[in-house]
């Protein structure tokens, strides 16, 4: 089998076309490029946008929470202490831990309690008194 051939002119004429569209992908590069740099950066700013989004829409959550917390910690008179570790959840769960939390009894506080064996006792007091023996 003998491979095909064309006249000359013919030829010409599809290396003059192939010239032509290799002339418009080198012109059409950098516009393609500059295309898709700036496509990348509207994603970019996109995603930074729904990332912000997130963050703020955890922050609310916690405020949510944490003011839920407060307001229910103080209808039952709760510490922030007691509030802090033991309020978890729905406004529903609060309200139901803090009930509990009401109604357990309450041990009055020692001032003394964490001081050593001798609160209450002058440090100046005990100088001056071993300085007499």
């Amino acid at each position: 089998m003998q491979p095909e051939t064309f006249d000359r002119e013919y030829v010409e004429k599809l290396r003059r076309e192939a010239a032509g569209y290799r002339a418009k992908v080198k012109e059409l590069e950098p516009l393609a490029r500059q295309f898709q740099d700036q496509q990348d950066a509207n994603k970019t700013e996109l995603e930074k946008a729904y990332e912000r989004i997130e963050e703020l829409e955890a922050e609310k959550t916690k405020v949510a929470t944490t003011l839920c917390r407060n307001t229910v910690a103080k209808e039952y008179n709760l510490t922030d202490e007691e509030a802090e570790m033991f309020l978890t959840g729905s406004e529903e769960t609060m309200r139901m831990q803090a009930k509990v939390l009401a109604k357990r009894h309450r041990v009055g506080e020692d001032p003394g309690q964490g001081r050593g064996s001798n609160a209450g006792i002058d440090r100046q007091a005990i100088i001056d008194r071993a300085k007499q023996l």
